[in-house]
């Protein structure tokens, strides 16, 4: 796919956890964080987790449970790169939509 931004062409491609991704280069300055949003809580709680680069809000105890598990997952996943939410790279995208898709 081919996109016009700022009066330049840029590729896009879907990475295979359904991701854009865009071939122009990072801005050194970008930030990336993740956020998890709960929406099935009923139990009158609600529920924030935040970390230096993510936060998690609602949800019922079992989903945010659930969520930050996934987040620890993808921390992990991407330390063994040395690599951080962070300092992700478009690569990445595919290993955390195959983490966020597990049971």
């Amino acid at each position: 796919m081919q996109q016009i931004e700022s009066g330049k062409m840029t590729e896009r491609k879907e990475s295979n956890s359904g991701a854009i991704v865009d071939g122009t280069s990072r801005d050194e300055n970008a930030l990336s964080f993740l956020v998890g949003i709960g929406l099935d809580g009923r139990d009158g709680q609600f529920r924030i987790t935040r970390g230096e680069d993510f936060q998690i809000v609602g949800g019922s105890d079992r989903t945010h449970r659930r969520m930050q598990d996934k987040i620890m997952h993808v921390q992990e996943d991407l330390a063994k790169k040395g690599r951080t939410i962070a300092s992700i790279q478009p690569d990445d995208f595919d290993d955390i939509g195959r983490i966020l898709k597990e049971e």
